[in-house]
């Protein structure tokens, strides 16, 4: 689908209409058919089918299949996900692209924190405030 944004008279930025394949059979990398959907509650509709079929696609990776689907729920709240966090997770089961994929999920901690000045100088504040576009 073809996303089209149109500015309102005070300059904020609105969704109101949308362009979707004439023939909702065709991809849309293909189509060359489109029609206008200005209607809220129909473009509502098309934007919800088309997010389904699009973030459907996960469908079948790894993630959302046994063992790792039955040891995650969808809030990462569960012991294994901890554990992945932790970097103390690695799956029997899984091929070893999925391994590594795990193992870059691990919580990066920096050994030091970097210190963040809490203060501003009197000629910052004067160069910000001159180039402040109001």
């Amino acid at each position: 689908q073809k996303l089209q944004l149109f500015k309102s008279t005070q300059g904020e930025t609105a969704l109101n209409r949308i362009l979707v394949p004439t023939d909702p059979n065709v991809s849309p990398r293909e189509c060359t058919e489109w029609r206008t959907v200005d209607d809220p509650v129909e473009l509502e509709t098309c934007l919800r089918e088309r997010n389904q079929r699009h973030f459907g696609q996960a469908q079948g990776t790894p993630f959302t299949v046994p063992p790792i689907s039955e040891q995650l729920n969808f809030s990462a709240s569960t012991h294994t996900a901890h554990a992945i966090l932790d970097g103390q997770y690695s799956p029997e089961d899984v091929d070893a692209t999925t391994k590594l994929l795990i193992r870059q999920f691990k919580r990066f901690e920096p050994s030091v924190a970097p210190s963040i000045s809490a203060t501003i100088t009197d000629n910052e504040f004067i160069g910000k405030m001159k180039s402040w576009k109001e």
